[in-house]
């Protein structure tokens, strides 16, 4: 391949890869798939010194995109357990996960009871079998087990005040 060629691809790619980065944030192992599917032509180390070039510029950043995805999921009701499932399919070090998760310090067991209050009344939960129903449904949701039980226990204590 010519200098050139290399050159142009190198320019196809930058430009596919902001113009993804404009419509929303992406991690840089997504973006590299994503890369690698419509410029098939384009080699790998051609499509790692672009992205290399747009995280030293700053216009890509895995922290940007991890600290997004968490504040979107969690606007979405989404708790600690889902989430990080959700960012280990984006190739991130699960160190970065991790902090980022933690870092925001978020009151898991409000964003629980939040989730039960648009789901359930709070007069339902006298019922034993609504109240695994309601344990059940925030655990799909990615709270862990004791948050599931003391949001539930809280949510129960709604009623009677």
């Amino acid at each position: 391949m010519s200098e050139e060629t290399t050159q142009e691809i190198i320019g196809k790619l930058r430009v596919a890869a902001m113009n993804a980065l404009g419509r929303r944030e992406h991690s840089s192992h997504e973006l590299k798939q994503k890369l690698q599917q419509r410029f098939k032509e384009a080699s790998l180390d051609e499509i790692d010194q672009v992205l290399g070039r747009l995280q030293s510029q700053n216009l890509q950043s895995d922290e940007r995109f991890t600290e997004m995805f968490v504040r979107s999921r969690i606007n979405r009701g989404k708790g600690p357990s889902l989430i990080r499932q959700e960012l280990q399919q984006h190739a991130l070090p699960s160190g970065s996960v991790n902090s980022a998760i933690e870092g925001l310090q978020e009151d898991w067991k409000a964003l629980a009871i939040a989730q039960l209050e648009k789901k359930y009344n709070p007069t339902d939960m006298q019922d034993y079998a609504m109240q695994i129903k309601a344990k059940q449904f925030l655990y799909r949701r990615g709270f862990e087990s004791d948050v599931c039980s003391t949001a539930l226990e809280s949510f129960k204590r709604i009623e009677n005040e």
